[in-house]
């Protein structure tokens, strides 16, 4: 018996082994399969975007021609024969006679050519068609590029089309576009083919960017040695480019080259494409030529949107590419001989295994809580670099399958652990706590730990403004009720009928002012704490700190100001109204409607240090709300303001002088107040908030107002 207890637990010691050799397994078979490739694709392309916030080595012989929307506009004027596209070929013609008097080592089309075009007798040129006279332009020039697209794909063959004998002979060398669409996931262009076998032409066609920095390096694609994963290029001198491929013979796309801004310190030199052929019109008329682009890979490509042509898409730093720079990123690739290397199939697997049977390790011999915080850290160092990798060498390391496997296995370890050899159930623990704040302390609550808010010291702005007369107005309505039920002789439920109706048009006049006032504080950034009957309390500066918190406060109290004069003379304007359908309903006999109330505001403000934090116990948190001697100040101010004022003290008015002194000059200085439990005079100011009416004088203020 003692035998079998033994190899049992030696057996139950040995489950999590096994269970890791499986997830191990199933891993390496995910991969093979490829099931999570587009996840992985999907690590790619955030590495592919951050990438560009960092400074990668760019060729400094590259430039772009953009056919864009200007430019389409700019020759459909009649100064320039009012040409509209597609262009007949003479304007191609003058433009690439123009690249190549500017210097121009390399020129590429990324534009079709795949017809003869009528002879119109209005663009031929020299007496020559549209046609021929783009051929021989071709010729001189000697250093086009041309580009062709596929007829039909599929996945072992590519069929291109076929650029007319007049062009293709003219033309330096013929390029494909890239084949967009081929091993595209989701839509998403990161993959070009290298070349294609293409038996109409009876030759190998490479993609348009590797024939122009072929052309500029002297590669010899003639004798380019294929083998299995790779292409190596070279040329006489002893330069060799190793480009990494897959079973297609594709490689991935190093979007480090961006759209030219036209700036001076663009990496790319940017131009317009009527702005050469402009330049061609004024050189056949005699102007010098300017030489703009010396030893320049030159590269017309269509940038307009909205065209029958558009040349735009998806790739993996953008959601819309002009894709004519993805020869450009290609013919860098090869200028800088930098390629995107991608970890392969073997190396991944064995990632797979190390970083597994790290999550094993950690799952078997530490607690969940240490494994779990063990894992997390991995995967943070991994990812981090994984991204230097990517960012500095362009290198692939895979993120999908291993960190996936890797967290895959920590949780089977885990679960192993519990249910054979602890026998017992982890409790989670769970924090919950209930608040009534603004949206953004929400916010703010569900990304930080409640430690964060419990307590600490801050620099503020406290207002406090109170609904003016609403508690005479209360008592006035309710003695009307109380007539109204003496003289009508009601009682029971009646009696009680008309006093809840009474109680509801007063909370509903209450709460229309107050949501009034609450949502001109949260427009402004303020943090609404809390209503005291008919008084709003907020504040600015925290949990969010602020340097102008007193002018944002100021701003906000001149806005509520505002808008409750405004909602005051809407309801003026109503009662008037009524009172005219009163005299009419008086005559009839009918009762009259009853007159809108009209309330007003007052607001105090203080600046200065107070207490933030969840006031209530930890089981039970009642309110997010500051405290201290400036928000009793506050409070205690408000209490001297008088209707349709905004009082502040000095505290506060330094505050917004040194955000807004223009601001600060307008408010006027008034005699210090004595407030309760503040053993020296306040000194205050007033904002003059009202734009009809000039500010009162000192003298008009010396006296508070009472409310």
């Amino acid at each position: 018996m003692c035998g079998n207890g033994y190899v049992k637990e030696r057996l139950i010691r040995l489950l999590p082994c096994c269970i890791a050799a499986g997830v191990i397994l199933a891993l390496c078979i995910i991969r093979a399969t490829g099931f999570l490739e587009p996840i992985e694709l999907l690590t790619f392309d955030l590495r592919a975007k951050l990438a560009l916030r960092f400074s990668f080595p760019i060729a400094t012989n590259l430039a772009a021609v953009e056919l864009d929307g200007s430019s389409l506009e700019m020759l459909n004027q009649p100064e320039f024969g009012r040409q509209r596209f597609p262009f007949p070929r003479s304007v191609y013609g003058r433009v690439v006679s123009e690249l190549k008097a500017e210097g121009a080592q390399v020129i590429g089309m990324d534009l079709f050519f795949l017809d003869l075009e009528r002879d119109y007798v209005e663009n031929r040129v020299e007496n020559l068609s549209s046609d021929e006279y783009f051929a021989r332009e071709l010729a001189r020039a000697g250093n086009v590029v041309l580009a062709t697209t596929p007829a039909h794909v599929s996945d072992t063959e590519v069929e291109l089309l076929l650029v007319p004998d007049l062009f293709r002979t003219n033309a330096l060398a013929l390029g494909h576009d890239g084949i967009l669409g081929r091993g595209s996931v989701h839509g998403v262009f990161r993959k070009v083919t290298a070349y294609v076998d293409d038996k109409a032409y009876g030759a190998r066609v490479w993609h348009l960017g590797i024939v122009m920095a072929a052309k500029a390096l002297g590669l010899d694609l003639d004798h380019a040695v294929i083998q299995p994963g790779s292409i190596l290029l070279t040329n006489g001198t002893g330069l060799k480019c190793l480009i990494p491929t897959d079973s297609a013979n594709r490689f991935y796309i190093d979007w480090s080259v961006k759209r030219p801004k036209r700036q001076p310190d663009d990496a790319v030199l940017g131009g317009a494409f009527a702005e050469y052929y402009i330049e061609s019109l004024l050189r056949e008329g005699g102007r010098p030529v300017q030489s703009r682009l010396p030893g320049r890979l030159v590269l017309i490509g269509f940038a307009a949107s909205g065209q029958s042509a558009s040349d735009w898409g998806m790739t993996p730093v953008s959601d819309k590419t002009p894709l004519y720079l993805s020869h450009l990123a290609v013919a860098n690739s090869l200028l800088t001989n930098r390629f995107i290397h991608r970890t392969g199939w073997m190396a991944e697997c064995v990632l797979i295994v190390c970083l597994a049977a790290a999550a094993a390790f950690s799952g078997w011999r530490l607690s969940p809580l240490w494994g779990l915080g063990a894992m997390a850290s991995l995967c943070l160092v991994y990812c981090s670099v994984a991204c230097w990798l990517y960012v500095a060498r362009r290198y692939w390391l895979p993120v999908a399958v291993p960190l996936g496997g890797a967290f895959v296995m920590t949780y089977t370890c885990l679960l192993s652990w519990r249910i054979v050899v602890e026998r017992t159930e982890r409790r989670r623990l769970h924090m919950a706590f209930g608040r009534v704040v603004s949206p953004s302390i929400f916010n703010l609550l569900a990304q930080k730990p409640l430690s964060s808010f419990r307590g600490a010291r801050r620099n503020v702005t406290v207002y406090f403004a109170d609904v003016r007369g609403f508690t005479r107005f209360m008592e006035d309505q309710h003695r009307q009720v109380l007539t109204c039920v003496q003289e009508r002789n009601l009682s029971g439920a009646a009696a009680e009928s008309l006093l809840d109706h009474e109680a509801r048009q007063t909370l509903e006049t209450v709460n229309l002012y107050l949501t009034l006032m609450a949502d001109v504080i949260k427009l402004h950034g303020g943090t609404l704490d809390k209503y005291i009957g008919d008084c709003v309390m907020a504040f600015w500066g925290a949990p969010v700190p602020r340097e102008d918190h007193a002018l944002a406060c100021v701003k906000a109290a001149i806005a509520i100001h505002r808008a409750v004069h405004s909602l005051n003379e809407q309801r003026q304007a109503e009662n008037e109204q009524r009172q005219q359908d009163n005299i009419a309903r008086q005559a009839d006999g009918r009762a009259a409607l009853d007159l809108l109330p009209v309330l007003h505001v007052g607001s105090a403000i203080n600046s200065g240090c107070v207490t933030v934090g969840f006031m209530g116990s930890e089981s039970n948190i009642s309110n997010y709300t500051v405290f201290g001697r400036e928000v009793n100040i506050a409070s205690r101010l408000e209490k001297h303001v008088g209707s349709d004022r905004i009082i502040l003290t000095a505290f506060a008015f330094e505050e917004v002088r040194k955000h807004a002194p223009e601001l600060a000059d307008t408010f006027i200085r008034l005699e210090p107040l004595r407030l309760e439990g503040i053993p020296a005079p306040v000194q205050v100011y007033e904002v003059p908030w009202t734009l009809e009416t000039p500010p009162r004088s000192p003298s008009d203020t010396k006296r508070q107002t009472r409310p």
